[in-house]
């Protein structure tokens, strides 16, 4: 599997409640940024989808305190989860996925 099916494997996943938030932020993060993967990879369609999910996947934390002190900075589970339904739900319409 190449580094573009393996994200979208691991989008699959995680939509589909195969893996949590922490390693689905860690590994996307991994591959999408590993050498520049994600403008290497993708239209300019799919890669305007995934930085805006990069820009919530790279913030995640699971600390309450870093939740609190920082809003719209650092973001949880949720804020991941549903981030990652409305770019599977712009990549479908797009045909990607």
């Amino acid at each position: 599997m190449n580094v573009k099916e393996t994200i979208y494997r691991l989008l699959s996943d995680f939509y589909a409640g195969k893996c949590d938030a922490k390693v689905f932020c860690d590994q996307f993060c991994e591959l999408y940024y590993y050498e520049e993967s994600g403008y290497r990879f993708f239209s300019d369609k799919e890669r305007a989808t995934l930085d805006d999910l990069a820009s919530v996947v790279e913030r995640y934390s699971t600390s309450s305190e870093d939740l609190k002190k920082f809003p719209n900075t650092y973001f949880d589970d949720v804020a991941v989860r549903c981030k990652v339904s409305e770019v599977w739900d712009k990549l479908n319409k797009n045909g990607v996925l």
